[in-house]
């Protein structure tokens, strides 16, 4: 995990990863920073699965709903 520059890890799993870097974003955000998490698919592409802009005061919510 990449956090401002700086590695944190490593994490068992992705998801593992995903879940410290959004606690991390969060603490950012409570600080009014603006965080975003990005994780990367298999084939490399990176995906927000979480947006300070969009949580409302650091609390986390779905960028999307699945179908």
């Amino acid at each position: 995990m990449d956090f401002e520059g700086r590695s944190h890890g490593p994490h068992e799993t992705r998801e593992a990863a995903a879940m410290e870097a959004r606690n991390q974003a969060q603490f950012s955000a409570h600080m009014n920073r603006p965080s975003e998490v990005l994780v990367p698919d298999a084939e490399g592409k990176y995906w927000v699965v979480w947006n300070s802009r969009d949580a409302g005061a650091g609390v986390p919510k779905p960028v999307s709903v699945a179908a």
